[in-house]
């Protein structure tokens, strides 16, 4: 009995040790022919053996046979997969091969091993492939007007717009008046007249008059994306004496969307003023918007005769909520202080007036 268990435990062995061989032997069998059936060997009679005989000796030699065949195996595959993998070399000239043959001669296995990039010969070829007589990418076909002027773009039209950026009525325990702040310009992207207009009305001599005006000229020009520089003059008038200025600026809009706006001013005399503006709109909604502005004045000299003094003259800050009925009008509601300082402060109470005056507003503003 022990020599029977140790029997099977060879062939158990034998069949596992031979089990690769023979999956590699099936992987092969593709390559058959199978036209023809194979003939079967005749069955051979085996005298069958005592089951208590010793079969070490032929299950030793069975499982050396084996791993013998199993080493043979795989030394022919490794051969196989050297032999046919390509070199760097057989690779490039296959690809120069494949580069100077024909779109229409290629197969899957050509532009497999192609070494350049496909995106680039297609487009080779498409280019290639072009008609002669394909159409210019102006759509001119490389005739011009002849006599005729060229068409205008429509960016190089001019163009024109009008804003009432401040119509409103100001009113104080002591004073009321009401102030315009207009602005319009004329011109295309490049180039561009602009008008500025901005003043007082009050109650003078028991009429309404203008007080306080100015009125500037300018030429503005884009100095980047966001800002422009204007050169003109400025007329004021509704003083005792009335003045004339040349005018240099720029604005633009700052980073974070603040309006900026400031302007040199010079006359005869030596006089200077130095005049700055900032405002900047908080939309709450799409429609409410507050805004918040300051403007300051400064000036070089003395000017007695208007009740200007040396230095900063002058701040207004202003606090604004409208409501936009449409993009183009809105009315609103706020609150503005005005305050001098200095020397200019010092002459309008010399003159019994208020250096310091707070007032309600209520206006609106529109643009077409």
């Amino acid at each position: 009995m022990k020599h029977y268990k140790q029997r099977s435990y060879a062939l158990l062995a034998a069949l596992l040790l031979n089990a690769p061989a023979w999956s590699m032997d099936m992987s092969g069998m593709s390559d058959m022919d199978m036209s023809m059936p194979a003939k079967k060997a005749p069955l051979q009679k085996t005298k069958a053996k005592h089951p208590l005989a010793k079969p070490a000796k032929h299950a030793t030699q069975s499982i050396a046979q084996t791993e013998t065949s199993m080493q043979m195996d795989d030394d022919t595959s490794m051969t196989h997969a050297a032999n046919t993998s390509p070199d760097h070399h057989t690779m490039d000239m296959k690809a120069t091969e494949t580069k100077n043959m024909p779109m229409s001669d290629m197969t899957h296995h050509d532009m497999h091993h192609m070494s350049m990039p496909m995106n680039d010969m297609m487009m080779d070829h498409v280019h290639d492939s072009m008609p002669v007589d394909a159409r210019s990418s102006d759509y001119s076909q490389g005739r011009d007007f002849g006599p005729i002027h060229p068409p205008m773009m429509m960016g190089n039209d001019p163009l024109m717009s009008l804003a009432v950026k401040r119509l409103e009525w100001q009113h104080s325990h002591d004073n009321n008046q009401g102030v315009y702040d207009i602005e319009g310009w004329w011109g295309d992207d490049w180039n561009r007249a602009v008008l500025k207009a901005e003043g007082t009305v009050a109650n003078q001599n028991s009429h309404e008059s203008i007080s306080d005006a100015r009125t500037e000229l300018l030429w503005r020009r884009p100095l980047g994306t966001f800002w422009n520089t204007e050169l003109g003059i400025r007329q004021d008038s509704g003083y005792e004496n009335n003045r004339t200025w040349a005018a240099f600026g720029i604005n633009g809009i700052a980073p974070y969307w603040f309006d900026l706006d400031a302007t040199l001013y010079v006359r005869d005399q030596s006089q200077t003023e130095l005049r700055f503006t900032g405002e900047y709109d908080w939309r709450i909604t799409q429609r409410l918007i507050l805004q918040p502005r300051i403007e300051m004045s400064l000036y070089s000299k003395n000017d007695l005769s208007n009740d200007i003094g040396e230095g900063l003259s002058q701040v207004q800050s202003s606090l604004r909520l409208r409501y936009e009925i449409n993009r183009q009008f809105a009315p609103y509601l706020g609150f503005e202080n005005n305050h001098h300082y200095g020397k200019t402060a010092d002459l309008m109470n010399a003159a019994h007036q208020s250096s310091d005056q707070s007032l309600a507003i209520a206006g609106v503003m529109f643009w077409f």
